[in-house]
């Protein structure tokens, strides 16, 4: 499981790389009209006049691995899949802002009781819902190729469980929130003082409740590979 996870993660990379470069090759002679001349610097690091608010989109790949979860007495083994990122920010600083961000993502998982007494004890495929929600901080920007860094404070949930067998109707119900934080870093490509291109690595962590097992998982790590668009409003 783990080799095949990171084989998904490098070909995501390689992927998403591959991408954004195509991108920034068509795009290269809208990013050249949108510069303004050397010397003029101001918000974002060369635009004079760059936007205040800005919105974005992110399609990526996540992938998560175990919740030992007390309350169901079972642990979640999360595999990989898509994720969706939206946010509304406001710039503070040249080249910083801070907003709200949402992710979403829909995971397949196994179920595993953790005793006899437990449904699904051998293993029940499922699906559940990954999603977190929180403030975001960013610092980055300017013309052409610039450096991008973020962080994320917030709330993440698990929910929307879809068991196969015995454990459908003990998860029909289930719904938790954690705290989380993350941290991504990657590259920026600015078309215009108004519109970006994005591509990030994200490092995440969710904690949960944790019970009187001293072997029970407390932290799940989070890592999304993602390219979006930014656009200043």
């Amino acid at each position: 499981m783990r080799l095949r996870m990171r084989w998904v993660s490098v070909q995501a990379v390689q992927a998403v790389m591959g991408v954004l470069l195509a991108l920034v090759s068509l795009a290269t002679p809208a990013m050249a009209q949108g510069r303004r001349g050397p010397g003029r610097g101001g918000g974002m690091g060369g635009y004079d006049d760059a936007p205040k608010w800005w919105a974005s989109a992110w399609g990526g790949y996540q992938w998560s691995n175990q919740v030992g979860d007390p309350a169901t007495n079972s642990t979640w083994n999360y595999d990989s899949n898509w994720s969706l990122r939206l946010t509304a920010e406001r710039e503070v600083a040249p080249r910083t802002t801070i907003g709200l961000a949402w992710n979403y993502s829909r995971m397949p998982l196994a179920v595993v009781g953790n005793s006899s007494a437990t449904v699904c004890r051998t293993g029940c495929a499922a699906e559940g819902t990954i999603s977190s929600y929180g403030v975001t901080l960013r610092s980055g920007g300017g013309p052409g190729f610039h450096i991008v860094y973020e962080g994320f404070l917030g709330a993440m949930q698990y929910s929307n469980f879809s068991v196969e067998g015995a454990g459908a109707a003990a998860f029909a119900d289930v719904k938790d929130t954690d705290f989380a934080w993350a941290f991504g870093t990657g590259f920026g490509y600015s078309l215009s003082r108004d519109f970006q291109l994005v591509g990030m690595f994200e490092y995440g962590n969710s904690v949960h409740e944790k019970s009187g097992d001293l072997f029970q998982r407390r932290t799940t790590q989070h890592y999304t590979t993602r390219i979006g668009v930014r656009v200043g409003l």
